[in-house]
């Protein structure tokens, strides 16, 4: 008898994140072996048997796999407060950017106040710009967070949206924030930039 067709696409997962592991195991995997989180939105798959410890002990990456396809390193903090998805191969570099991601979330929340000023602008209609995928990538949130979230709204495969709906979509995830700010922060400097328009007749 075959396998549903969800259980066929999650052992498929499973043999992936299997074969992720060292050379070294060449044992077989059950389901029981990996833990399901959806933190953040992302929903995934990580392995406790393939796990890297930062060298002063205060962070862990895990192998994981989203129920996507998408191998990452699932990163999490000692103390359990945060944890950060990075796209990329070595632990290491995983652990930095969620350290250095932390950090910056850290110092933004010291003027939080500001961002949620932000927010109620936008909703209001006071201030106005677009927050793209790409401010995502400048702000102290994983892109794969972001990406996750979007879709989870029904916005799936947009990179760029108005600031009045990243607003709206921070009510259910306070760190669409961070990305709001970055856009801000990007609106700001787009502003100073854009040369001042001389009233007509000024050069007459």
């Amino acid at each position: 008898m075959s396998l549903p067709a969800p259980a066929k696409r999650t052992a498929r997962l499973f043999k992936r994140l299997h074969a992720a592991r060292p050379m070294a195991d060449t044992g077989g995997t059950t389901p029981t072996d990996f833990i399901h989180d959806t933190t953040h939105a992302v929903a995934l798959w990580y392995d406790p048997a393939n796990a890297i410890r930062s060298d002063f002990g205060t962070m862990t990456a895990y192998r994981a796999i989203t129920t996507g396809g998408d191998l990452l390193w699932y990163v999490v903090f000692e103390n359990g407060a945060s944890v950060y998805h990075a796209q990329c191969d070595d632990p290491y570099v995983a652990m930095t950017q969620a350290s250095e991601a932390q950090c910056a979330q850290r110092q933004l929340m010291d003027q939080w106040h500001s961002v949620q000023a932000i927010a109620r602008d936008l909703l209001a209609g006071r201030q106005e710009f677009d927050v793209t995928l790409e401010d995502a990538r400048h702000a102290p949130m994983c892109p794969l967070g972001f990406r996750a979230v979007m879709t989870s709204a029904g916005l799936f495969g947009l990179k760029r949206i108005s600031g009045k709906t990243a607003a709206r979509l921070m009510r259910a995830e306070p760190q669409i924030g961070f990305v709001i700010y970055a856009a801000w922060k990007r609106a700001q400097v787009s502003q100073e930039a854009s040369p001042r328009r001389v009233p007509f007749g000024a050069l007459c």
